[in-house]
């Protein structure tokens, strides 16, 4: 059996899908972390002419915004060896375990 070690070589396209990804999960994030604690709900559905037909409060957004995390970093860890992989697990876990614990507050 050979132990050769796969190398991924990125593309400057590959970069840019990167660069996309990471903004689009940091839309999520940062208003997150501004909306956060308003107490004004916010529009959580919209219908097919654009006006919100449900309403939640401003903690569904860091719902959207832990799941955003946790995609980018999953998707992100699928190119990484095991070891990296496995470690990436471990992240996931610890930021979900911070999330509860706040929320328990």
């Amino acid at each position: 059996m050979d132990n050769k070690k796969f190398i991924l070589h990125r593309t400057v396209y590959d970069w840019l899908l990167e660069a996309i990804a990471f903004l689009g999960m940091a839309g999520t994030v940062i208003p997150a972390c501004y909306m956060g604690k308003s107490a004004n709900p916010i529009p959580v559905h919209f219908n097919f002419r654009g006006e919100p037909d449900a309403w939640g409060d401003a903690s569904e957004l860091e719902h959207l915004a832990i799941i955003s995390i946790i995609f980018y970093i999953l998707l992100t860890a699928i190119e990484l060896p095991l070891s990296m992989a496995l470690l990436t697990g471990l992240l996931i876990y610890y930021i979900l375990k911070i999330y509860r614990l706040h929320n328990k507050a």
